[in-house]
This record gives C-alpha cells, sequence and structure tokens, in this order.
C-alpha cells in the first residue's frame, strides 16, 4: 500500500495507477489531478513527506 503525498490517501499500486519520479523515488497519485499537483510543485510534497515519515530526532539525531 502506498500513501499518495498529495491528499494522503492509500491506495495499492496497479499498473494503472498514476505515478512520478522525483529525485530518484517514485511517487503513486490515487487521481490524475494529485499527480498534476505534485508535478508543479513537487518539494512542497516530498518534503512533507519526509516530515510525516521520520520521528522526531531521526534526521538530526536525539535532542
Amino acid at each position: 500500500m502506498d500513501k499518495d503525498p498529495v491528499c494522503g490517501m492509500t491506495m495499492s499500486r496497479g499498473e494503472d495507477a498514476e505515478r512520478t519520479d522525483y529525485q530518484g523515488r517514485t511517487y503513486y497519485f490515487c487521481s490524475p489531478e494529485c499527480k498534476a499537483r505534485f508535478d508543479k510543485d513537487p518539494l512542497q510534497y516530498a518534503v512533507r513527506r519526509i516530515s510525516e515519515a521520520e520521528p522526531r530526532g531521526t534526521l538530526n539525531g536525539p535532542r
């Protein structure tokens, strides 16, 4: 299962799934509209995904 980085919807990968590659990573989308929003400003959504995925202190070490 993958999470659409734009709207947060959880969906399964499939051959017909909308997807794009950004900085060596493949992102999957629930709709062409979400993919278009990501493609317009990928940094906004890629950063959000990183911050949601990493617990506090993981990227910078313990505080």
